[in-house]
């Protein structure tokens, strides 16, 4: 008699966000690689509408983390996956503090062990969400970042100015999308960018947060323990790209490193075209992170790749990004490399990789030019073979860029 085959390892795919595209396109590729896949969402997240998942476990409409703490308690009990993911950042700090609460209460000992397998080092998630503490983190090691520092005040923004010159770049230490990042060219649009980012502390800005709260529509800072600072960068000049890198337990599986042809609706917003490139300065420092860090998961990093070619650390995403599920086409499986490690396979010889392969988004480069050559000259990312996600996405309307300061 044969041997039965081994039971497929269970990941379960933790959004928070409704309409992330890119979270829906992974669980194809996790089935691929031989995962059996679990999602906890909402019934109206793009998520749910992908035919490629075995498990769906409801979340609740209202955004409160007592709640969405007990669903992901009934859903780890019931179901007993191997691997908790994040798919989007909101959901990476959720864990993290799921992890404590779960650690201080001996009933859930399996599930803080569960996430702890799951993240690598859970405290560390948000340094890794914080723009500030990734530039802290990677100062210490000596990778290349843009010079930068929090700020309070417009006196520490003119310092900075003195020094560092115009452009300059403010940032929200935890903000997504490409919202919370303001590009100023002059010493008048800094400060004014800064004033409004330095309101949203105050006491109107906390009732507002309070209500939202209390109405269910926003989670508590004690659920998304993000970093609130505020941050001033050297401008860099030069070409976007991405990094996303396999880990576990601090150990780096595999890496993709891309550059961004086309973003929507703007050079700060998602990537609508990207490139597969094969830049080692990018994999350095995205490994050196993950070890730092400990990490467990697929975990994305953006850079500037200037005139040069040396590449500038900008953030760490301690989540998938959208070139997650492109890593078979691409020749390096980031899905499989995890689910290697975590049923303990031996690893084939990896097919050739294809730095060059260019890939157009679905639907953002729709979005951004019906007319674009690179719906022709590129592959399009287009899910044919998932009908529902489809037709979701099609009918989607067009983001709009929110360049305003995020709510807290």
């Amino acid at each position: 008699m044969s041997p039965e085959p081994s039971p497929r390892p269970k990941v379960l795919l933790l959004a928070l966000e409704l309409h992330w595209p890119a979270a829906a396109r992974l669980p194809r590729a996790l089935q691929t690689a031989g995962f059996e896949v679990g999602v906890l969402c909402r019934p109206s997240a793009y998520l749910a509408r992908t035919k490629f998942i075995d498990h769906v476990f409801p979340l609740p409409s209202e955004s409160r983390g007592r709640a969405i703490f007990a669903h992901l308690v009934a859903a780890a009990q019931a179901w007993r996956p191997d691997l908790v993911l994040p798919m989007d950042d909101r959901s990476a700090l959720f864990l993290a503090q799921a992890h404590a609460e779960a650690s201080n209460r001996r009933d859930l000992l399996t599930l803080a062990q569960l996430l702890q397998t799951s993240l690598g080092k859970p405290a560390n998630l948000p340094h890794a969400a914080s723009k500030r503490a990734t530039f802290e983190a990677a100062q210490r090691l000596g990778l290349r970042t843009p010079a930068s520092r929090t700020i309070t005040s417009t006196r520490e923004l003119d310092e900075f100015a003195g020094t560092h010159g115009f452009p300059a770049v403010l940032k929200e230490s935890f903000s997504n999308g490409g919202n919370g990042v303001f590009i100023c060219g002059d010493e008048r649009e800094a400060r004014t960018t800064l004033t409004a980012l330095l309101r949203t502390g105050g006491l109107r800005s906390y009732f507002r947060s309070w209500r939202a709260q209390l109405r269910g529509r926003t989670m508590s800072r004690r659920w998304l323990p993000a970093d609130r600072s505020i941050i001033v960068s050297q401008f860099i000049a030069g070409k976007n790209a991405t990094s996303l890198v396999a880990a576990f337990a601090g150990e780096p599986l595999a890496a993709l490193t891309a550059e961004v042809v086309e973003s929507y609706p703007n050079a700060k917003g998602p990537s609508s075209v990207v490139r597969f490139t094969d830049h080692e300065e990018m994999r350095h420092t995205s490994a050196a992170l993950v070890r730092h860090w400990g990490l467990t998961g697929l975990i994305g990093f953006d850079f500037i790749v200037d005139a040069d070619g040396a590449a500038w650390l900008l953030e760490c995403n301690p989540r998938p990004t959208p070139i997650a599920h492109l890593g078979a086409r691409a020749g390096i499986d980031l899905a499989l490399a995890l689910k290697q490690r975590i049923a303990g396979d031996t690893r084939p010889a990896p097919p050739p990789y294809k730095p060059g392969l260019t890939v157009a988004f679905f639907p953002f480069e729709t979005w951004r030019d019906a007319l674009s050559t690179h719906l022709q000259n590129s592959f399009h990312d287009i899910p044919t073979d998932d009908p529902e996600l489809l037709a979701s996405l099609t009918q989607a309307t067009p983001w709009a860029h929110h360049s305003v300061v995020m709510s807290s």
